[in-house]
């Protein structure tokens, strides 16, 4: 018998799914059952390297190295106003237009990564090319990332130059004056590839996005020739998540929620709560957690970036411990027992507490939501679990190991 056989919950890879609900594998009863919310339309990437859309309500799964693994994102609006279409604006560069600056804008000329033939041609022909859209009524401070689809043409390269409204030679990217996207990228002739780029706002509450190189800049990164673009996209953070498609204002995705009310699939006072996740970095996610509204057992990502176990009672943390891992798949066990809570990661115990607490009573569990109260997001979900028994050591170990 696997170790995971002796959960009391496991929400496998690919559960099964209807509008509304996602079924755990275990227990074997209609307790298995499982709310699932998304109130709006997302997309998600095929096993095919494809961009689909999904429904309301419906999971979102997006293949990694041919697994399936759940979109579990936060409440995201994109705010560049037409995702999949450039609007030449001739002169005018407020968003959606985009100012033509040498720059010969060829719409509806490709295979997209959605399978249509409306992937976009930019052909790039002097020292001071580039296409720009100013992004107004943003927040002054505030970070932001752009992101699109990239193919490459005849072009060896793709230059993405974002700038200060207040100065056009001052440059507010997290990542320098410019990002040159090339083959060590990711970019080629044949495929489609999503680059990003984080950006701060400035104190016009605007930022300016160049395509190909800033004509006042005096830096000529960018080579000549076409380049294909498709799926743009501005919101706010630091890490890009899945296309929300637009056509001629900002569209929001709602976050995801998971929930199960089954009071008798845990023990309240001892158990492991394991999640095996993809990780972004940044930004806070509750992966797994048993709550009541007030108190709580999880495993989460913190705001800074660290996976952390702990048990919360009466407004203070127990058994307590967070370890910081790299971006990638991680697989991680919080076992809460009061007097020996401990935490897993990839094999490894990266954690371990020998403080007390008194057993609370848990109506919800819950995955990637926190009571209600937060939106989290921001990981991938390969599988879940939920132990109403405490596992040694041996057992842990295996149970996290990659």
């Amino acid at each position: 018998m696997g170790i995971i056989d002796k959960a009391s919950f496991y929400l496998p890879a690919g559960a099964a799914y209807k509008e509304s609900e996602i079924w755990a594998q275990k227990p074997l009863t209609d307790d298995a059952k499982c709310t699932f919310l998304r109130d709006s339309v997302a997309t998600r990437t095929t096993d095919c390297d494809e961009v689909k859309s999904v429904e309301a309500n419906v999971p979102a799964y997006r293949y990694r190295d041919g697994l399936p693994f759940l979109q579990l994102e936060q409440q995201s609006t994109n705010l560049e106003k037409n995702s999949h279409g450039f609007i030449n604006g001739g002169t005018n560069s407020t968003n959606p237009n985009w100012f033509d600056n040498q720059v010969t804008i060829t719409n509806n000329t490709v295979v997209s990564p959605e399978g249509k033939i409306n992937g976009h041609t930019l052909t790039l022909t002097n020292v001071s090319w580039d296409t720009y859209t100013r992004y107004n009524g943003l927040t002054n401070g505030t970070k932001y990332t752009w992101s699109c689809y990239v193919k490459l043409g005849t072009a060896t390269n793709f230059c993405v130059v974002p700038n200060n409204t207040q100065s056009w030679d001052s440059f507010n990217s997290e990542e320098g004056a410019i990002k040159r996207f090339t083959s060590a990228d990711g970019l080629s002739t044949t495929e489609w590839t999503r680059v990003s780029i984080s950006v701060t706002a400035d104190s016009n509450n605007s930022i300016n996005l160049h395509l190909g190189s800033h004509s006042n800049s005096s830096i000529s990164q960018q080579d000549p020739g076409t380049v294909h673009i498709w799926g743009i996209q501005l919101e706010e953070g630091d890490i890009p998540t899945s296309l929300i498609k637009t056509t001629g204002s900002a569209a929001t995705r709602d976050e995801t929620k998971i929930r199960n009310a089954n009071t008798n699939l845990w023990n309240n006072a001892a158990g492991v709560l394991y999640a095996d996740i993809y990780f972004y970095g940044g930004g806070e996610s509750q992966l797994l957690g048993l709550d009541s509204g007030s108190v709580v057992t999880r495993i989460y990502v913190n705001d800074s970036g660290a996976i952390q176990g702990h048990y919360f009672e009466s407004s203070t943390y127990k058994g307590n411990m967070s370890h910081t891992v790299d971006i990638g798949r991680h697989k991680i066990a919080y076992k809460y027992a009061s007097g020996s809570s401990k935490l897993y990661i990839d094999g490894v115990q990266v954690g371990s507490s020998s403080e007390t607490y008194t057993p609370q009573t848990f109506t919800q569990l819950r995955i990637n939501e926190l009571w209600g109260a937060y939106e989290y997001g921001n990981v991938d979900l390969y599988e879940a679990a939920v132990f109403d028994q405490t596992l040694n050591d041996e057992e842990l170990k295996s149970l996290t190991t990659l």
